[in-house]
């Protein structure tokens, strides 16, 4: 699934940096509009893909009933992550910072939620091995 999303979102990326242009002129005609239009479809759409492997990874954490896992993850994407990293980006490089600083939150928090699931699916494993060796004895 994580696969997919990235290639899909790839392929969705390529199309909104190869349409940035006509984009943004549909939206407005003031050229600084149309800059700003064309900088956020160039940089933020890199991490809807890995924003996609934190909603999966989330939803797998609630079928594995470890919701508040996937509670603190959200939580963490957003506060700890994506808004503090825009902040920090916006006043050091500008609006192109703000764009950035959010791709790494998404970036960084994909990294970390991938780690969580992971662990989650290895202590899932560990329990049903231990209940099989307990209703072999």
């Amino acid at each position: 699934s994580t696969r997919f999303i990235m290639l899909w979102q790839m392929f969705v990326y390529l199309i909104l940096v190869a349409g940035a242009a006509l984009i943004a002129m549909a939206f407005s005609k003031d050229p600084d509009v149309n800059e700003a239009i064309k900088l956020y479809l160039w940089i933020l759409p890199v991490g809807y893909g890995l924003q996609g492997v934190i909603i999966l990874t989330n939803s797998s954490l609630n079928a594995l009933h470890r919701p508040y896992e996937a509670l603190y993850l959200s939580a963490a994407r957003f506060f700890v992550f994506y808004v503090p990293l825009a902040w920090i980006g916006s006043k050091w490089f500008g609006l192109a910072g703000f764009f950035g600083g959010a791709l790494l939150g998404n970036i960084l928090m994909a990294v970390i939620s991938i780690r969580a699931f992971k662990r989650a699916v290895t202590g899932e494993q560990q329990l049903e091995g231990l209940q099989q060796q307990s209703g072999q004895n």
